[in-house]
C-alpha cells in the first residue's frame, strides 16, 4: 500500500521563504545588496539631518549676528552723539579761554 499526500493539507510557507528557495544564490546576492542598499540609504538620511542641524545652527548664527550688529549701531550711535557733546563743551571751554587771552579794546 503506497502513502498519499494530500495537497490541500500540505504546508503552506511563507512567500519570503519560497522567494528565497526559488531565487537560491541570486536571491542572497540580491537581499545583500538590498541591505547595503539600505546602510546607503540609512547614511545619506544621516546626512540629511546634519545638514538641516548646520542649516538651522547657520541660520541661529545669522540671527545673532544681526542682532549684535543692530546693538552695536546703537551703541556707535549713542557713543558719537556723546562725542559730539564732549567736543562742544570742550569749544565752549577753548572759546572762553580765548576770549580772556584777548585784550579788551
Amino acid at each position: 500500500m503506497g502513502v498519499s499526500i494530500d495537497p490541500v493539507s500540505a504546508p503552506t510557507l511563507p512567500p519570503d521563504f519560497v522567494a528565497a528557495l526559488d531565487g537560491g544564490e541570486h536571491f542572497v546576492k540580491r537581499l545583500g545588496v538590498l541591505q547595503q542598499a539600505k546602510k546607503d540609504a540609512d547614511a545619506a538620511f544621516a546626512a540629511l539631518q546634519l545638514g538641516e542641524s548646520i542649516t538651522e545652527a547657520q541660520a541661529a548664527l545669522d540671527q545673532k549676528t544681526a542682532e549684535a550688529e543692530a546693538e552695536a549701531e546703537k551703541i556707535i550711535a549713542a557713543a558719537k552723539a556723546e562725542a559730539e557733546r564732549i567736543i562742544e563743551k570742550a569749544m565752549k571751554i577753548l572759546n572762553a579761554f580765548a576770549q580772556l587771552d584777548t585784550p579788551a579794546p
